[in-house]
């Protein structure tokens, strides 16, 4: 895959977990493509997304049954 996960300081403010969450959501993701991607039970990334938004750093949109999830421009600042 490539992915070098997220930077030592963004892992310290947001957490492991979230901050690899974030760094993923360059293009738009569903739960459970996200879930896959970082090895997750669906709740539980679920759960990241929730915190993640509503915090301001990311924003979901619905396409039909699914809701994709990207960072919004204070999540792509913290990305960097």
């Amino acid at each position: 895959m490539g992915f070098a996960g997220p930077s030592a300081a963004l892992g310290a403010l947001l957490g492991g977990t979230r901050a690899a969450a974030l760094s993923l959501l360059d293009s738009p993701l569903s739960t459970g493509e996200l879930a896959a991607l970082l090895g997750l039970a669906p709740a539980t990334a679920s759960h990241h997304l929730t915190t993640l938004r509503d915090n301001g750093l990311i924003a979901g949109v619905r396409q039909g049954r699914v809701v994709r999830y990207a960072r919004t421009v204070l999540g792509d600042q913290l990305v960097g």
